[in-house]
């Protein structure tokens, strides 16, 4: 069975483990994360409400979980279509050689979004084979900026930008150009690049994915069987990368 302690605790009134822990402050900083498990649960394991409830209760619970259900099974078709490009090799990501098993919708100047690549970038790091691939759900300029450097010099490269724009917490022009120089970058050379009909498709894209799938938080996971909307511990996502 795949559902964790801490869901099937607050299902049936069971106490929590103190390997539940890390789930149950999940909950408590991610609220979507919930719903989550509580469709997957559903979606896997579709006997297990006949055996923990009466039938008269069973039947009033098909009524509220179906919908759940249908959800769940549109999440998966549209990761499924929407999946060689989500998670195909390309120079944005980071950690082993290969398709990705996570992809990070994320955009610069954003507090959670910087920590949760932080985290991926130590949970890679500790986990052999996986690899992360990054997504922007935005246009924007500086995320335009780090998918030109990304290509042009590496991703360690473009993590630098980012770490640099982030810390600085500004992003016009300007701020952007010193950021760049201070690097050892051509500011010119990259805005022209960025600004490339070329290079706005490919972000319109990836936005277009946020999008698609429903997506509506900075930062959001994808994995080809589960959506998660906001940041989330590096904990947690470690076991959900485990399952099979």
């Amino acid at each position: 069975m795949r559902a964790p302690a801490a869901l099937l605790a607050s299902l049936f009134c069971l106490p929590l483990s103190a390997t539940a822990e890390p789930f149950q402050d999940a909950f408590e900083e991610n609220p979507y994360l919930f719903n989550e498990e509580l469709r997957m649960l559903l979606h896997d394991e579709p006997d297990i409400l006949a055996s923990a409830l009466a039938r008269g209760a069973e039947l009033r619970s098909d009524a509220v979980f179906s919908p759940l259900r249908s959800e769940i099974e549109t999440d998966l078709s549209r990761i499924t279509a929407l999946s060689d490009d989500l998670f195909r090799t390309t120079p944005q990501g980071f950690g082993a050689e290969g398709r990705a098993k996570l992809a990070l919708f994320t955009q610069l100047n954003c507090t959670e979004c910087a920590r949760a690549e932080a985290e991926l970038q130590d949970l890679v790091a500790q986990t052999p084979g996986l690899r992360v691939e990054l997504r922007s759900l935005t246009t924007a300029l500086p995320d335009r900026l780090s998918y030109v450097i990304a290509h042009v010099a590496g991703a360690a490269a473009a993590q630098d930008f980012r770490s640099a724009v982030n810390k600085m917490g500004a992003t016009d022009d300007v701020a952007l150009a010193s950021v760049l120089s201070s690097l050892g970058h051509d500011p010119e050379a990259l805005r022209i690049a960025a600004d490339a009909p070329a290079t706005m498709d490919a972000l319109t894209q990836e936005a277009r994915m946020f999008n698609s799938l429903g997506l509506d938080t900075a930062p959001s996971y994808v994995m080809p069987r589960m959506l998660i909307r906001g940041h989330m511990p590096a904990m947690v996502l470690s076991k959900y990368l485990a399952r099979p």
